[in-house]
């Protein structure tokens, strides 16, 4: 292997910027770009009258025009009422009984803690 020699730099790096940037926004707006609001048109709704019954004529049948009204009666059909399913509903009586247990070991923990003071 022959040896080769290292090449040297030309110039030394410079450690300061030579000139500061010069890039200037090109594009400026144009008065036609600025955008205005388009006049709105408004619409109008025509209001429709509200219709009304016929006149009353003080024959209490409903009617204005004096006709017979058939006045007969429309019965509603039962119901039938069958077995409900179950929902997940629970008697609350082992919360009642773990209440009661709660209320009767906090007094018999109470009395036990107030006779060893004593004693």
């Amino acid at each position: 292997m022959t040896p080769s020699t290292t090449p040297l730099p030309s110039e030394a790096p410079s450690t300061s910027p030579s000139t500061s940037p010069s890039i200037e926004p090109s594009i400026a707006p144009s008065p036609s770009d600025v955008s205005t609001p388009t006049p709105s048109t408004d619409i109008e709704i025509d209001e429709e009258e509200i219709p009304g019954g016929a006149p009353d004529d003080g024959d209490n049948d409903g009617g204005g025009d004096g006709e017979d009204v058939d006045s007969s009666i429309i019965e509603e059909n039962e119901v039938p009422l069958g077995t409900l399913p179950k929902t997940g509903d629970t008697s609350p009586l082992p919360f009642y009984m773990f209440g009661a247990f709660a209320i009767i070991l906090g007094f018999y923990t109470l009395r036990k803690q107030s006779s060893h003071k004593r004693g």
